[in-house]
């Protein structure tokens, strides 16, 4: 509204200008829908003069109220709702709806700017690289003061979109124009997973354990790592296993991606499965991996009953014994399996 004003009164201070200048009346006419109003210059000047003084007076008397604070404590109040809303549709997947509720929010908020980031972020997940690229491209035109931040959105862009070339010429940049940072290595790693370069990938992550950052830090950022490769289902079997074998230990403590880890190891054949699941048990005890073990049919029973009751000469639990007696069982060794059923029934008596 203030810079609306002050370009009207510059508009009239000009043909003020050019009043003088040519010596001639002049006239402003103001048009609203069908209704319109032919002012001369010197009215037009004393009604922007009178819509000035109600401006300032205005602003007087709110501010000597309050009414300012409390009208943006409920703006304010009202952005978060929104952004709020958008987290939670964000973390749904409905990722077209997200951008546009992102980009409104934005409009009213103090600092703009996390706001656009994320729903460049949302566009390009929902399919609209170009949009996200528009956005980020404005952004970095009105804070080039921000260009390392905006150029790790820029490049998870391309992530999204699959534009690998791109990505690593972003993140060239970004490296160019300061340290490394563990956020850019978690694209470089997923830059390298999309082409199926799994030495890459291999090597992003473990120079994310170079970084100086905390280990919760660590952990979180790992956790956001595994928990986008792991939801998508646009990655083929040879693309899945390296992340799975490279899954850390400290992400077993989430249940749910515990339960999504599970889930793809159905994708990927039995005999790679039972071997990378056998790999993260003994790097980490898990009962929920022990038992998800047993549910994995390889073409080599007996040898993956072996390897299980190796973890039974350190381990006693109900998840291992039966996974024992359901790899027995798988295995033709009916003895065995009789026996670990009857070990499983004295284990529950003692522990009810």
């Amino acid at each position: 509204m203030v810079k609306l004003i002050w370009i009207l009164l510059a508009g009239l201070l000009l043909g003020v200008g050019a009043w003088f200048g040519l010596g001639a009346e002049s006239y402003v006419l103001v048009r609203l829908g069908d209704w319109a109003v032919q002012l001369s210059i010197w009215a037009a000047l004393l009604l922007l003069g009178c819509l000035w003084i109600l401006y300032v007076l205005l602003r007087l008397a709110l501010s000597g109220f309050g009414l300012f604070d409390w009208l943006r404590q409920i703006r304010q109040r009202r952005i978060r709702k929104q952004v709020r809303a958008g987290f939670v549709a964000y973390f749904e997947g409905d990722w077209k709806n997200v951008a546009k509720g992102f980009v409104r929010s934005a409009e009213k908020a103090e600092d703009p700017m996390p706001l656009l980031m994320l729903a460049a972020l949302a566009s390009s997940r929902s399919g609209d690289a170009k949009r996200a690229l528009s956005l980020l491209e404005n952004l970095e035109t009105a804070h080039p003061e921000n260009f390392r931040a905006i150029a790790l959105v820029r490049a998870q862009v391309h992530a999204n979109a699959q534009q690998m070339a791109a990505g690593k010429e972003v993140l060239a940049g970004f490296r160019a124009r300061g340290p490394a940072s563990a956020e850019a290595t978690l694209i470089e790693a997923q830059l390298a997973h999309l082409e199926g370069d799994m030495d890459g990938l291999q090597r992003c992550l473990q120079s994310l354990q170079s970084h100086r950052m905390s280990r919760v830090e660590l952990a979180h950022l790992q956790r956001y790592f595994y928990l986008y490769q792991l939801s998508r289902q646009d990655i083929s079997a040879e693309q899945l296993k390296p992340v799975l074998k490279s899954f850390a230990v400290s992400s077993l403590s989430d249940p749910g991606l515990v339960r999504l880890l599970v889930a793809r190891l159905g994708d990927i054949p039995g005999d790679d499965a039972a071997e990378i699941l056998a790999g993260l048990i003994e790097k980490s005890w898990h009962p929920q991996l022990v038992a998800a073990f047993g549910e994995i049919e390889s073409s080599q029973p007996r040898k993956q009953l072996k390897r299980a009751e190796r973890w039974h000469e350190k381990h006693l639990s109900v998840e291992l014994l039966e996974t024992l007696q359901k790899l027995a069982w798988r295995a033709n060794d009916a003895d065995r399996a009789h026996d670990y059923a009857q070990q499983m029934r004295v284990l529950r008596r003692g522990n009810p």
